[in-house]
């Protein structure tokens, strides 16, 4: 069960949760969060939009008794199966619940993410279809199983003629460009996945575990199509169990190469644009 309606445009301030990614190098934004409402209560909901459908919730509950929960953030309000037996917390936020808003919950209209201000903003419909700055995206639907939406996916040029396919991740808020495989890496980087003359390594702790990861600065300018580019972009790669999507990604693209830009989605026209904030 889901409805919706955007009711109106809207704007609110991010909310960073900031944590330490690499040891010693102390804090950085490590995830996105944004002011909802959950039945009326003020409460908080992270950003993600590497996940595909309206809401995500960060713990399992039995569908089978599931509860109406009404989300409104940015002029958007839905409806959707939430947890049985929410218990109010502080402030009448249902204690204990997490969630995360995908790219289902913003179809309707156009997001504009601006990091420079620390600003989100919705407009109904579109307002990238004629703008010449803006490149196309692809929208795909891996996971047969998911009632909507889908995953933002751009062609990421080295500039040199060779593209992949990359899928912008605000999920993955403290990462530049994040390599999904080792040949990636290498290909992102120019370099080998080990120690030495500007690459970083470090462990993050994943389900228990120790993963070995690598950072480093890439030399390449990276295309990401009308003249829009990063250049001097921060490239990672953790080793673990590979995202598998239904198409070959190389990379997700995080926020942190973009802490002076806006970007905007415009769902309904299917374009997105990288632009940086000037001073005012």
């Amino acid at each position: 069960m889901a409805s919706a309606s955007a009711c109106a445009s809207g704007t609110a301030r991010i909310e960073w949760i900031r944590a330490e990614i690499v040891p010693g190098e102390g804090k950085v934004n490590a995830a996105l969060f944004m002011p909802v409402k959950l039945n009326g209560a003020d409460c908080r909901a992270q950003l993600d939009t590497g996940a595909p459908g309206i809401v995500h919730f960060h713990q399992s509950f039995d569908r089978s008794a599931a509860r109406p929960l009404v989300v409104e953030a940015l002029g958007i309000r839905h409806e959707v199966d939430g947890p049985p037996n929410l218990e109010a917390g502080e402030g009448g936020c249902p204690k204990g619940l997490r969630i995360s808003l995908g790219n289902q919950f913003f179809e309707q209209g156009t997001l504009t993410i601006d990091l420079k201000r620390e600003q989100l903003s919705f407009a109904p419909g579109s307002t990238l279809a004629a703008d010449a700055k803006a490149v196309p995206f692809f929208y795909p639907q891996w996971d047969v199983n998911s009632s909507g939406g889908g995953h933002v996916v751009i062609e990421l040029g080295d500039g040199q003629g060779r593209k992949r396919y990359a899928m912008l991740d605000t999920g993955a808020a403290s990462f530049g460009i994040s390599a999904l495989t080792a040949e990636s890496w290498r290909q992102l980087t120019g370099k080998e996945l080990a120690a030495g003359p500007g690459v970083t390594s470090y462990s993050v702790s994943s389900w228990g575990k120790a993963l070995p990861c690598y950072r480093a600065r890439s030399a390449t300018r990276f295309e990401l199509g009308q003249g829009q580019a990063l250049e001097n972009a921060d490239v990672s790669y953790c080793e673990a169990p590979a995202f598998k999507p239904g198409q070959k990604l190389a990379a997700l693209i995080g926020l942190r190469n973009f802490s002076n830009h806006t970007i905007t989605i415009d769902y309904p026209a299917r374009r997105l644009r990288f632009a940086a904030v000037t001073a005012e």
